[in-house]
């Protein structure tokens, strides 16, 4: 019985979280996550060898420690409940949750960090993939009610760094920044997201270039775009400016006219919509708040519906025209979603992988058409009910005009 007792105690201390700090003519001193722990039986040095009592590292750990004559049972000993988690966790965790088969991630080059990002206490996992210049992955694990961590994001994001000390506090969100890494064969794009946690829920607030360089195509096509942004938290917006160039045929040399936008943007309290381009300066007229209210359910349904499929890079409402009818608000307008593939070695798609086996002429094209940005564009109709509920409509008449209610889901082709 007794050797029994002495097993389980060499797993608590195998698995616990603490150090012993020993100094010449100094006691011994425990401390379990940081904090000193006065047991007390004092942790003693005999033959060289720390000992420490079980039941006071045990409990600090969260453990119940029960003695039952000769044998101790320990039970509720939680790594997560102490933040001791391992890469080998994360990598499983990752296995099992993502969103790929378990042999498409190159866990060599998973990091991982513990963070608060949101209201509650408890600390998310923010853990990256380094799998090449431009290949990688970004997860983030949140703990569910049970108290288990579970994959709550997932992006094809080459992570070149990631800040966590500095957020933006806006509209009652605390706003992270992550750089991205993208690109394929002549093309070079490194973009900023901001991101936030609200409730369990992942919402990227904005994304935009930091630096774009393409000779893709032939010498006369090639260009680089640097770009910046600055947010005024107090004023709820953000200003971002980008400018163009055209390069020389070594992909260096600027030539040409150098061509610079700035745009503005408002945080609507979900993320930062673009500031209508052809709107008088309205702020806070019914008009103003119903193109707002719409953008921003606009922004949210296609970031729900689409973006486990594609990457999602602008949001437009085009033509916007609103009026009240029978004490409803309708506005008829066109939507504009750009998108993109996520990154992934075009090479792995299966249409261009046998393009490229089968010697096909156009496998280059095929292969640099993958990673370039498409649109999307609707003609749609929104109406703002007495209870400020929106529903959608879509124009499908291809002559006139036919309204029929829709879900942008019903846009999705079936991916399965």
């Amino acid at each position: 019985m007794k050797k029994k007792a002495v097993i389980l105690i060499c797993l608590v201390v195998l698995f616990s979280t603490f150090t012993v700090m020993v100094f010449a003519a100094d006691p011994v001193k425990l401390i379990v996550n940081g904090k000193e722990i006065k047991p007390d039986v004092p942790p003693q040095l005999v033959n060289g060898r720390i000992m420490v009592p079980v039941r006071w590292v045990a409990e600090s750990l969260g453990a119940d420690v029960q003695w039952n004559g000769d044998t101790v049972n320990i039970t509720g000993l939680s790594l997560l409940s102490n933040g001791a988690i391992s890469k080998q966790q994360v990598a499983a965790w990752i296995k099992n949750q993502g969103k790929y088969e378990d042999d498409s991630y190159f866990m060599e080059g998973l990091s991982y960090e513990l963070v608060n990002m949101d209201a509650d206490d408890d600390l998310e996992i923010m853990a990256k993939i380094d799998g090449a210049v431009h290949l990688g992955q970004f997860f983030i694990f949140d703990k569910d009610p049970a108290g288990e961590y579970r994959l709550i994001a997932e992006h094809d994001w080459k992570v070149e760094n990631w800040d966590f000390d500095d957020p933006l506090e806006i509209g009652g969100k605390k706003i992270f920044k992550l750089v991205s890494r993208t690109g394929g064969t002549g093309l070079d794009l490194f973009k900023v997201h901001l991101w936030y946690l609200d409730q369990g829920k992942f919402t990227e607030a904005w994304q935009g270039i930091l630096l774009e360089r393409s000779m893709v195509s032939t010498p006369g096509t090639y260009y680089k775009k640097v770009g910046s942004y600055q947010v005024d938290q107090e004023g709820k917006q953000l200003y971002a400016w980008e400018t163009t160039h055209q390069l020389g045929e070594d992909g260096v040399t600027p030539i040409g006219e150098m061509k610079t936008t700035t745009t503005l943007y408002r945080f609507n309290g979900i993320c930062f919509i673009k500031c209508n381009d052809n709107a008088v300066d309205t702020e806070g007229t019914t008009g103003d708040i119903n193109y707002d209210k719409i953008s921003a359910y606009m922004e949210e349904e296609c970031i729900n519906v689409f973006s486990p499929y594609y990457e999602l890079l602008d949001f437009k409402i085009l033509d916007y025209q609103e009026e009240v009818v029978n004490g409803n608000v309708e506005a008829i307008f066109l939507y504009k979603l750009i998108h993109k593939n996520y990154d992934k070695d075009p090479d792995k798609v299966e249409y261009i992988k046998e393009a490229k086996e089968r010697g096909d002429s156009n496998y280059q094209q095929l292969y640099d058409e993958y990673l370039q940005p498409k649109e999307m564009n609707f003609q749609l109709k929104a109406v703002i009910d007495e209870n400020d509920l929106i529903t959608l409509y879509s124009n499908i008449s291809p002559k006139g005009t036919e309204w029929e209610e829709v879900k942008m889901s019903d846009f999705i082709i079936n991916k399965e």
